[in-house]
């Protein structure tokens, strides 16, 4: 994944440095969403998922899970994989702070998410449209 590109197309978590330039499980992770600067610990960080986990004091209190799924997604192509991709994101809040957290950021979150995928969606398109080898 290239992080390093996140300012460039995404309003929402405008940067995203893991400690490790693999992002491997285990690893954590630095970002900035609505200018707050946020840790998590990667999870998982395969070719079809990228996922991370908060926690704000303890699991218990707080945890926020965020995926990034890559689904398969469209007509098959002569190299018999799918020409198009789905991105699919998503947050799972736990603990028994989470409803009340959640509805303090509910509505920022649910518009960043929103900003995310279109900037990510520009993005894609363009890469696609200067085809392979492109600038």
């Amino acid at each position: 994944m290239d992080f390093s590109s996140y300012p460039q197309w995404n309003k929402f978590i405008s940067s995203l440095e893991p400690s490790d330039s693999s992002a491997s499980p285990g690893s954590r992770i630095k970002f900035r969403v609505n200018g707050r600067d946020i840790e998590s610990t990667v999870q998982e960080n395969k070719p079809d998922t990228f996922n991370w986990a908060g926690v704000l004091f303890g699991g218990w209190f707080f945890q926020g899970h965020h995926f990034f799924n890559f689904e398969p997604y469209g007509e098959v192509g002569e190299n018999g994989e799918t020409v198009g991709c789905k991105f699919v994101q998503f947050e799972d809040f736990s603990g028994i702070a989470a409803w009340l957290l959640f509805l303090l950021i509910k509505k920022d979150t649910e518009k960043g998410f929103i900003e995310m995928n279109e900037g990510l969606k520009a993005k894609a398109e363009a890469m696609a449209n200067e085809g392979p080898g492109g600038s």
